[in-house]
């Protein structure tokens, strides 16, 4: 069983830290390559939804109200499952 190590602790937040950036640089980089297939109100709500902090994250009430829901052609009755 391992005793409570505080610098070892610490030596690990530090490294999921870092991975953690490297992780979402190469999820920045991939997301630039895709940005070019996706129009600017989609790519602004996905980048929205997708926010790593919650309190910075777009809420279910106002994803639904987000400009890209309202875009024609708007989705028809018959074309839903």
């Amino acid at each position: 069983m391992r005793e409570h190590c505080p610098n070892v602790e610490k030596s690990e937040a530090s490294l999921f830290k870092s991975r953690l950036r490297t992780h979402l640089k190469n999820i920045q980089q991939r997301s630039k390559n895709v940005r070019a297939e996706i129009d600017d109100c989609c790519f602004d709500l996905i980048e929205k939804c997708l926010r790593i902090d919650p309190r910075e994250r777009i809420s279910a009430k106002d994803a639904i109200e987000h400009p890209w829901f309202q875009a024609l052609p708007l989705p028809n009755e018959k074309e839903m499952p």
